[in-house]
């Protein structure tokens, strides 16, 4: 490729070199990424035993072929000039047959060993919230930690996350909105006609647009579906428009599917739901539907006003149910941080557990520092909001 792009000197030397010795076989380009790769894994061995702590993070994955094996990861503090910054490095797929407890405790533990790695310097691990991970009695850290105690559990805090905004999203308001989103998004991204005409309509309506087609929406990872909400949101004229279009076409099925997407993406509570996952700001009218003496299969709140209705049956349940399951699931996370506080006595009132503003006095500079670098080490302190859970907690 190099030579193709006019590396004259790489295709003089390929000119000019034996035949037998030209190292461009798969074999032997294999062997020296092998190779860089050890190279690479060594330098971070060397430094993660010199952080003297470091936290493990693992995770369950599978390859191509469907085998499964573990992501090896590692999270230590390394010195840079007069400071010392947070580092989070890979060191290796690990490939596991069986998925129980024990066995993948002993895997985790022989593959750092392995490495040369000094076990004992473990204070956290990293899962997610899997029983078999983070079993009290008999996971995976729990028996780690009957022979490294100091290695503390803590809960990926990107899963449990992503495990409130799940349950928050289970508001009928807001569950529609989704679920309308992905089906319009499947049923654009279906056929090349209709893929072309939205491209053809964004490129009218936003020429300054660098991308021409929806995200899809994925299962797992609420972050990806944001910048799927977000684009649904930025093109939602375009999309209006390809199912305006759709919606008169000779095919039944076809014709009948835009129908029912567009009454779907024009409803009220369907855009207020919008403005919520994405923060948006579209120009329709926003309307009360219909309101009876007994509704029982969905909200009914007695008022005429499109602002009030539209906060009891989804702003209120919707910020509510937020803030009740990050309270819940974070609650592990809190008591964690907060021993780490001891580090600094004068940051406590007498009797109670209430921080002060401003220490006075520390437990000696060198085991403040060694334990600040071990706080560093630990996933918990540098966790950053998705932005799906920060747009949540905006509105």
């Amino acid at each position: 490729m190099r030579m193709k792009c006019g590396d004259t000197k790489l295709l003089k030397h390929s000119e000019n070199i034996a035949l037998n010795a030209t190292y461009m076989s798969v074999k032997v380009q294999n062997d020296l990424i092998s190779i860089c790769g050890d190279i690479c894994q060594k330098e971070i061995v060397k430094c993660l035993n010199e952080a003297e702590v470091f936290s493990v993070l693992v995770d369950e994955t599978a390859d191509i072929s469907g085998h499964k094996q573990l992501s090896l990861c590692v999270r230590y503090t390394k010195k840079v000039e007069t400071c010392y910054a947070v580092k989070e490095d890979f060191l290796g797929f690990v490939k596991v047959d069986n998925t129980t407890e024990q066995p993948l405790a002993d895997t985790i533990i022989a593959s750092l060993k392995n490495l040369d790695i000094d076990c004992n310097n473990i204070v956290e691990q990293g899962y997610d919230g899997a029983a078999v991970m983070k079993g009290a009695f008999n996971g995976v850290q729990a028996i780690i930690r009957k022979s490294f105690p100091r290695a503390l559990f803590v809960h990926c805090r990107s899963h449990y996350l992503n495990l409130a905004l799940c349950h928050s999203c289970s508001v009928p308001p807001i569950r529609n909105c989704i679920g309308s989103v992905k089906a319009i998004g499947n049923f654009l991204r279906a056929s090349p006609k209709r893929t072309s005409f939205l491209q053809a309509r964004i490129r009218a309506n936003f020429p300054d647009a660098t991308w021409q087609k929806l995200t899809p929406m994925c299962e797992t990872r609420w972050v990806e579906n944001h910048n799927g909400f977000l684009k649904f949101k930025q093109i939602y004229k375009s999309i209006i428009e390809t199912l305006e279009q759709f919606s008169i076409d000779p095919d039944m099925e076809t014709s009948t599917k835009a129908s029912s997407f567009l009454r779907s993406a024009l409803a009220s509570e369907f855009v207020v739901s919008l403005c919520f996952l994405a923060k948006a700001d579209i120009n329709e009218e926003i309307k009360v539907p219909r309101l009876t003496s007994t509704q029982k299969h969905r909200a009914n709140p007695n008022t005429n006003n499109p602002e009030q209705y539209y906060r009891i049956i989804v702003a209120i349940p919707l910020s509510k149910d937020s803030t009740h399951q990050l309270k819940i699931i974070f609650t592990d996370h809190k008591k964690v941080i907060a021993a780490m506080y001891t580090l600094i006595p004068s940051l406590f009132r007498e009797g109670n557990a209430i921080p002060k503003r401003g220490p006075s006095d520390v437990r000696g500079p060198g085991r403040t520092r060694r334990g600040t670098r071990r706080i560093s080490t630990m996933e918990i302190v540098m966790a950053e909001q998705e932005p799906f859970g920060s747009v949540f907690l905006r509105h």
